[in-house]
């Protein structure tokens, strides 16, 4: 499987642009930008854990057809020759479900460099 970059770079960038407004407007447009940043965190995190998820049990699937008795032996190099199901972002990386705390990392980086830089 395959996804853009540019959704996941779009999507922090308006968490972070959110986020910097929640804590410097006030009244109702700080909370309309709180809610703008909690969707996106929500939205990222969800879409990556998923995405990891897909993954890690492809893996383990894998592991487990390898670890069976009742397989043979040309069952277990047929298997072991299979690749595990993963989501290539753009042939940078692939998604695990580690990714969601490097997102998380990017857009609290990102937000305190606004904060101190304004």
């Amino acid at each position: 499987m395959w996804w853009q970059p540019s959704q996941k770079a779009t999507t922090i960038c308006i968490a972070i642009l959110a986020l910097f407004g929640m804590m410097k407007l006030e009244g109702r447009q700080g909370r309309i930008m709180g809610f703008a940043s909690s969707f996106c965190i929500l939205y990222l995190a969800s879409f990556y854990r998923k995405l990891g998820l897909l993954y890690e049990t492809s893996t383990k699937m894998r592991q487990a057809w390898l670890a069976s008795p009742s397989s043979t032996k040309w069952m277990r190099k047929l298997i072991s020759s299979v690749q595990d199901f993963r989501v290539d972002v753009a042939d940078f990386y692939f998604v695990r479900k580690t990714t969601v705390i490097s997102v998380l990392y990017t857009i609290l980086n990102g937000t305190i460099t606004l904060l101190l830089a304004y």
